[in-house]
């Protein structure tokens, strides 16, 4: 059986003949390492590569824009909440460093899902006044004061954004929508440019935007990450979005969905094993890997159900598993013998 990436190299292949002109753009920098390990093992002959970027790269590139450091944006979030009068009292940074991750957070998902700011913060705003009607004859300078800063937001948002876009940085979420909005500018300048999307699945109303502006153009297109054995089930939470891309997007409408994998109603095979306490689970796995080819480590996945075993679980490892090629974090493939525990 072969991974959801071996299948898309064949597919490729199969439709391009040679990879060298496609930009490829995947969900992340990790799977575009893993991509290219593939097209190593599958080459037959001396071949350049074609050019793989995650989608965090791909929206840098498209706005023209760098995505700045968590760090780097909190202390400018701070200099810009600094320079605003319609806050007249302002915190400490060791203050404002408690709840500024949470508001640029914020920022970021209204930007990620290109929400109407402007609306949504007066609607907010609103809110807030609903919140204290009953004290409107008799609020005290606290009351006042959240009140100025809930009005505050849009201005904080609209300064923070300037700011930001004189120097060429943005946020994620600032960098989607930038993106989104200069889209067709990039596609008069890549005319001629193939692009393949490839393992994404729930996307953001920005992504959806490009993607869909992206495959008006012929040459590209986007492969999913499913199986039909989810996404022919309507009540199957997994392929959702999937589902909803399928009946709204106007290019599936004069297209068929296509590429869509049917390994999961493969035969498996599920072994069930009792060890007492954690430890002992770590053991039992490290013992279970040290009789392993090298072949069977590279198609291994163990799923922690807990994530303090993280740390028991590698000084466990045998002397075999190679201790710079294992991941953390990441999804098993179809083809991986996972361990679940």
């Amino acid at each position: 059986m072969h991974t959801f990436l071996e299948e898309t190299i064949q597919y490729l292949t199969k439709k391009h003949g040679s990879l060298s002109q496609l930009t490829i753009i995947l969900p992340s920098k990790r799977a575009g390492g893993f991509l290219l390990n593939y097209l190593k093992k599958q080459a037959l002959s001396t071949s350049f590569a074609p050019k793989i970027i995650s989608i965090e790269t791909f929206i840098e590139n498209v706005s023209d824009l760098q995505i700045i450091d968590p760090t780097a944006l909190l202390f400018k979030s701070y200099e810009t909440y600094l320079k605003l009068d319609s806050i007249p009292e302002k915190e400490s940074f060791d203050t404002y460093s408690t709840w500024a991750a949470t508001l640029l957070g914020d920022f970021n998902e209204i930007d990620r899902y290109l929400l109407d700011t402007h609306s949504f913060f007066n609607y907010l705003n609103d809110i807030q006044d609903l919140n204290h009607w009953y004290l409107r004859d008799d609020k005290t300078p606290l009351i006042e004061k959240y009140l100025a800063f809930w009005n505050s937001l849009h201005e904080f948002y609209k300064t923070l954004k300037d700011s930001l876009l004189k120097d060429h940085l943005g946020y994620q979420g600032l960098v989607y929508r930038k993106a989104a909005e200069d889209i067709s500018h990039y596609m008069e300048a890549n005319q001629s440019t193939k692009h393949v999307f490839i393992g994404f699945n729930a996307l953001n109303t920005a992504e959806q935007n490009i993607l869909q502006e992206l495959l008006e153009l012929d040459q590209n297109e986007v492969i999913w990450d499913t199986d039909s054995y989810f996404f022919e089930d309507t009540t199957h939470s997994a392929s959702l979005f999937l589902r909803g891309y399928k009946n709204n997007w106007k290019h599936y409408q004069k297209k068929p969905f296509t590429n869509i994998a049917s390994n999961f109603i493969k035969p498996k095979t599920f072994s069930f094993v009792g060890v007492q306490k954690n430890i002992g689970q770590v053991k039992y796995v490290g013992n279970l890997l040290a009789t392993y080819t090298k072949e069977q480590l590279a198609h291994t996945a163990i799923v922690l159900a807990d994530e303090n075993l993280l740390v028991p679980l590698l000084h466990s490892l045998p002397e075999n598993v190679d201790q710079g090629k294992h991941y953390h974090g990441g999804s098993a493939k179809n083809d991986a013998l996972c361990y679940f525990f």
